[in-house]
């Protein structure tokens, strides 16, 4: 006899694996090393290996998967992988993590994707899926961390980032760190209400807005270009006076303010 719950169950899976696969594309990467060292007879680590796994099938057994924007040369992004692989390692059985790459060139993604204990989409042919998803996540800036649940593809957060940071930092020992991290799961599961991503209130899930979200509302006005080059040609000057009086600190007060906190998520290389 056949059992009509689970055939339910499949055929929700399996809808479910199609949305992913639409999304993510339809396979991820898991990072591995070969144990001891190369043959080249110079010491150096053996070659990195990567674990090519069916987008449905590296998913199917998680509750959430978190995108997570971010690149090696984002300082806030190196500061913040860190905590992110803590919390990972206490609720890797109801999660999954999702890399999703701005790293500028291959050796840069393979050496910081090295670190990470998650998934990955793969090193190429992934920059339109990026790039798609980076806008329909609205992602201003990097790191940024976007929870959506396993079944259905829904919008739980895009403000895991400071929720993660917060709970890392609150967990004064190893018995604090796992409650913490099983509470905000909890939070994710019981307090926030989970909608399709075409009605998330979206914008906030980048991690650094700043300048960068500033100069992206100007550029929408023709007048603005106007006020940046006069912008520019006053730092610049201000830059040369500062010079003039041998003043070496705040030197490059004007021209950091151009650059602080323009970590957005780029256009791949590879």
């Amino acid at each position: 006899m056949s059992n009509p719950g689970k055939s339910r169950d499949t055929a929700s899976s399996a809808s479910g694996n199609e949305e992913w696969e639409k999304m993510l594309g339809p396979s991820l990467i898991q990072h591995s090393k070969t144990a001891g060292t190369s043959n080249n007879g110079g010491g150096e680590p053996a070659p990195t290996k990567y674990t090519t796994l069916k987008t449905g099938d590296a998913l199917k057994d998680k509750e959430f998967v978190l995108l997570y924007f971010s690149a090696s040369w984002c300082p806030p992004c190196q500061a913040f992988s860190p905590m992110l692989k803590s919390f990972y390692k206490l609720v890797n059985d109801k999660i999954e993590i999702i890399y999703i790459s701005s790293d500028k060139s291959v050796s840069q993604f393979e050496e910081y994707f090295g670190t990470m204990p998650w998934l990955s989409l793969p090193v190429a042919g992934t920059a339109a899926i990026k790039s798609a998803l980076a806008q329909s996540m609205q992602i201003s800036g990097i790191p940024a961390l976007i929870v959506m649940t396993r079944e259905g593809g829904l919008f739980v957060t895009d403000k895991a980032r400071e929720q993660v940071t917060t709970c890392v930092r609150n967990s004064g020992s190893s018995n604090a760190a796992q409650d913490n991290a099983k509470e905000l799961v909890r939070q994710w599961r019981e307090d926030v209400q989970a909608v399709p991503l075409s009605e998330a209130k979206l914008g906030s899930g980048g991690g650094s807005q700043g300048i960068m979200g500033l100069l992206m509302a100007l550029l929408k006005n023709p007048a603005a270009i106007f006020a940046i080059v006069y912008f520019v040609k006053w730092a610049m000057r201000k830059h040369q006076t500062l010079t003039q009086q041998g003043g070496e600190e705040g030197v490059d007060d004007a021209a950091a303010a151009l650059n602080v906190e323009e970590h957005g998520a780029e256009e791949q290389e590879f």
